[in-house]
């Protein structure tokens, strides 16, 4: 977290606009990971741009089967924001 507040700073410094992706949703953060993330992009001076996605669990993946071991047989109410199909 150390580089990127740096890294956050430089860029001001030389007026750069920072662009930041954050994935939302995931059943593996505790509470205390969800609120230092939130006051880490309290921190970002404008201007920057953010972007927010859900954590999405797709059958085949290692991250899937992780949450399978945690949680069991859960559904796991997969967004679909795009219209996605998946294939046969």
């Amino acid at each position: 977290m150390k580089s990127f507040l740096r890294q956050r700073k430089l860029r001001r410094k030389y007026g750069i606009s920072g662009y930041y992706d954050v994935i939302l949703d995931n059943p593996f953060d505790e509470e205390e990971d969800k609120i230092k993330t939130l006051r880490v992009l309290q921190k970002i001076r404008k201007p920057f741009q953010l972007q927010l996605f859900t954590l999405t669990f797709y059958k085949g993946t290692e991250i899937y089967d992780l949450l399978h071991e945690k949680l069991g047989s859960v559904d796991l109410g997969i967004r679909n924001y795009f219209n996605y199909r998946p294939r046969s």
